[in-house]
């Protein structure tokens, strides 16, 4: 299978959520760290196509941008939105801290009539070698 068509099928994963196929992988190989990718397939033994298409995976996610949306479906700690590393990763001091691990952007993030209004929702009033951390999130 060419690799344009095995990232066609990694797209139409994201964005075709209630399609029958789509629920077929998903009972049989579940979802991803992300929600909008699929989880990836570690059989050793087998024929699967599916697993031939997600070869492509990391090209297909290292060669596409996302847009933000509402931030429903972009995890704010774990999935990677900016350089090569979740936020989880930058700024572990923070995370650590953090009372919603597996926040949304959505969550954490409140528009105000023109303006975004961040609640990291942090368990603890912060120590000041976590304060220069904080500030650079």
């Amino acid at each position: 299978m060419n690799k344009a068509l095995k990232a066609k099928w990694i797209w139409r994963y994201g964005n075709e959520e209630g399609a029958l196929w789509r629920s077929v992988i998903d009972a049989k190989y579940g979802f991803g760290d992300e929600q909008w990718w699929p989880r990836r397939v570690s059989q050793s033994h087998g024929c699967s196509l599916w697993r031939g298409i997600m070869e492509m995976f990391q090209t297909f996610k290292e060669s596409i941008s996302c847009r933000l949306g509402n931030g429903s479906r972009i995890r704010f700690w774990t999935d990677i939105l900016i350089g090569n590393l979740p936020l989880c990763n930058q700024f572990p001091q923070i995370y650590i801290i953090s009372d919603n691990r597996n926040a949304t952007i959505a969550q954490f993030c409140h528009r105000v009539e023109e303006e975004s209004q961040w609640n990291l929702q942090i368990r603890r009033t912060s120590f000041d070698w976590e304060v220069d951390e904080l500030n650079a999130l």
